[in-house]
């Protein structure tokens, strides 16, 4: 048992999850209240923002440390336990060929790639939004007690009736498993549709005042060399 537990705390050490929890949550809401002054610290204390900070922490240091934990594993697995001579360059062998080993390093440079995101404070802004959310029902509760056609609407962009035998099962399927998530998971999830929306409204009329940027600047540049032709 013993050496489990050095094993856990060896990885945790190793993976850089020995993290100072109360300077992150510090970092966060000081980023916000310079960014917006409306926010005050004790708002977002109050709205939750070191707890959803914390919950993300703990949920990545977990699966890393679950991870490590398969890789070895199948490491062990792969080990030729032989006397033999040549035992060390099969097990090498072994493990440069193994397509599951591989594929689990991609997924745990993933879960390394989500714990560096949180600890450089780039999720910063997806903890306030969470919170500020669920600090408003009335915008929440549009997005928790969704229909199956609404539920169509949001996540496909399209009428429930418009879609093919296969797509609606499939949707059916996703919207039974959404469903069923209860408080702050539903939550969650819940602020995630609404963001992907907010996002897909966004994206064309981003990508439309960029291309009024582009069409101003080419005219600016046109109607200025016809003047520098007429001079």
């Amino acid at each position: 048992m013993m050496s489990y537990i050095d094993s856990i705390e060896s990885t945790i050490s190793k993976e850089g999850l020995l993290v100072d929890t109360g300077s992150l949550v510090r970092n966060a809401l000081n980023g916000y209240k310079e960014t917006d002054k409306s926010l005050r610290g004790d708002t977002l204390i109050n709205l939750g923002v070191h707890d959803l900070l914390i919950k993300d922490i703990y949920d990545v240091a977990t699966k890393i440390v679950e991870k490590n934990a398969e890789i070895q594993s199948e490491i062990g697995k792969l080990t030729v336990k032989s006397d033999s001579p040549d035992a060390k360059k099969d097990t090498e062998e072994n493990i440069k060929n193994s397509d599951k080993l591989k594929q689990l390093e991609v997924e745990l440079q993933a879960l390394r790639d989500r714990r560096d995101m949180i600890l450089k404070g780039e999720n910063n802004w997806k903890y306030v939004g969470q919170a500020i959310f669920a600090s408003k029902p009335e915008l929440a509760k549009q997005f928790i007690d969704l229909s199956p056609e609404k539920y169509s609407q949001v996540v496909l962009g399209r009428e429930l009736n418009s879609l093919t035998e296969e797509e609606k099962a499939n949707l059916m399927e996703k919207h039974a498993e959404y469903m069923k998530d209860v408080g702050k998971n539903k939550l969650l999830r819940a602020f995630d549709l609404y963001l992907d929306l907010s996002r897909k409204f966004a994206e064309p009329l981003l990508q439309q005042n960029e291309d009024l940027k582009v069409h101003s600047l080419n005219e600016t540049r046109r109607v200025g060399t016809r003047f520098q032709e007429d001079l």
